[in-house]
């Protein structure tokens, strides 16, 4: 009988994801949308290239992607002010759906995909904290949280100020 479960598992298709999903979600290698902690700004430049580039400093850059339907998503990347050597320390996407029920739907997509890169999360709907590891790096952690009225969803991928290479 287990056998027969497994069968059916791995012959079922896979479930489809929503075009706001596959828009922030990329095919490309990395933590996410092909970008990797640890790098260096100008290759986040060479890589973020799908989104429009709205500010960039000494700090980080930030990128408006356009969504279908008028939505957007904001992405920061951001470097540690205290050093100089500008590597990615986080990555933040604030999605704006302006709706609750999309936004639900997300959220569930998002935790998915995560529980399937990180492991087990914790926290609850709502507000889910993954932590793990990378090649090359101690610890990451990964935040999904609800925006405030429910009408989007916010990504956080960082590395803890504790594992950060002196």
């Amino acid at each position: 009988m287990a056998l027969l479960l497994f069968q059916q598992a791995c012959n079922s298709p896979q479930k489809a994801r929503s075009s706001t999903f596959t828009d922030l979600v990329t095919e490309k290698e990395g933590i996410f949308r092909g970008v990797e902690l640890g790098w260096p700004l100008e290759e986040v430049k060479k890589v973020e290239t799908a989104a429009a580039l709205v500010h960039d400093d000494e700090f980080g850059l930030v990128y408006k992607l356009e969504l279908e339907g008028g939505r957007y998503a904001r992405i920061e990347y951001f470097t540690d002010p205290e050093r100089d050597n500008q590597e990615l320390i986080s990555i933040i996407c604030n999605v704006h759906l302006n709706d609750q029920v999309e936004a639900g739907d997300l959220y569930r997509e998002m935790e998915e995909h995560l529980s399937n890169m990180h492991g087990v999360a914790d926290g609850g709907f709502g507000d889910r904290k993954w932590v793990s590891s990378r090649a090359g790096r101690a610890r990451i952690e990964t935040r999904l949280k609800m925006l405030p009225g429910k009408e989007g969803i916010s990504l956080n991928f960082f590395i803890p100020s504790e594992f950060r290479e002196k």
